[in-house]
C-alpha cells in the first residue's frame, strides 16, 4: 500500500446524511498497516453524527475493494443534558418511614441520556445516598424514592444526569441544595383524645356566645331586702 484516504458524511440527526467528503490522505508503506489517526468534528461540522471511511490505494493507485473498505460512526456531542423540571411527591409534610418519590425529566437531544442519579442526604451529614433514578416508559420521566427513619431532620437532594459523550448537569438549586423536613407523627391513641379536645373548644366558644344577653331582652329588677 502506498497511501489511505479518509472521508467523511455528517447527519444532524442520524437520519439524513450528507454526501461523503475528502477529509485527508497519509502516505504509507508496507503490506500491513498499523498506526492512529486523529478526526477532529469540531473543525467541521460542529456537534452531529460522522460516518468515517477509510479506503487503501496500492503502489499502481488502485483503490481497496468496496468490501475491504473501513467504515466507522461516531458522534461528537458537547451540549449538557437538560433538566426541565423536578418534582416531589408528598410536597408537604413527610412523616418517619414515609416513601418521598422524586420525579425528573431529563433529556439529551443528541448522545441521549446515560443516566440519571438522586443523592440525599440529612442536613449536617457529610456523605451522600446514591440512587440510580429509573426512566417511567409512560410517563418518561425518571423516578426514585427516599425513604428516611427518623423524625426531627432536614433531608438535601439533588441531581445528576449523564449523556452517553460523559456529559455531565447538576441540579442542585443553584447550590443552595433542595430540602425537606422530616417530623414526628403523632401517636395512634392519642388522636381520639385531641379530637374530644377540640370539640371541647368548639362547644366552650358556643356556650359563650349563647351566654350573652340579647340587647332587647328585659333586664330583671332589683330584689327587695329582706332586712333592713
Amino acid at each position: 500500500m502506498s497511501r489511505i484516504n479518509f472521508h467523511y458524511r455528517y447527519s444532524q440527526d442520524n437520519i439524513s446524511w450528507s454526501d461523503w467528503t475528502f477529509y485527508a490522505s497519509r502516505n504509507v508503506s508496507g503490506s500491513l498497516i498499523n498506526g492512529t489517526f486523529t478526526f477532529d468534528p469540531s473543525s467541521l461540522l460542529g456537534e452531529g453524527y460522522y460516518d468515517i471511511f477509510v479506503e487503501a490505494v496500492d503502489d499502481k493507485g488502485q483503490l481497496a475493494h468496496m468490501l475491504n473498505r473501513a467504515k466507522l460512526r461516531g458522534g461528537f456531542d458537547k451540549t449538557l443534558p437538560v433538566i426541565a423540571s423536578h418534582s416531589r411527591f408528598p410536597e408537604d409534610i413527610v412523616e418517619p418511614n414515609q416513601p418521598v418519590k422524586i420525579t425528573v425529566n431529563v433529556t439529551d437531544s443528541l448522545s441521549g441520556v446515560k443516566n440519571v442519579t438522586l443523592s440525599y442526604r440529612i442536613r449536617g451529614e457529610s456523605a451522600w445516598n446514591n440512587i440510580l433514578m429509573t426512566l417511567n416508559q409512560i410517563s418518561m420521566l425518571y423516578e426514585a424514592t427516599i425513604i428516611i427513619h427518623q423524625p426531627n431532620v432536614n433531608v438535601e437532594y439533588m441531581i445528576t444526569a449523564y449523556d452517553n459523550a460523559g456529559n455531565k448537569i447538576v441540579e442542585n438549586n443553584s447550590g443552595q441544595c433542595y430540602s425537606y423536613s422530616v417530623v414526628p407523627e403523632y401517636p395512634i391513641a392519642f388522636m381520639p383524645l385531641l379530637i374530644m379536645l377540640g370539640i371541647s373548644l368548639v362547644f366552650i366558644i358556643a356556650t359563650k356566645k349563647n351566654c350573652k344577653p340579647h340587647p332587647d331582652s328585659p333586664t330583671r329588677p332589683n330584689a327587695s331586702p329582706l332586712f333592713t
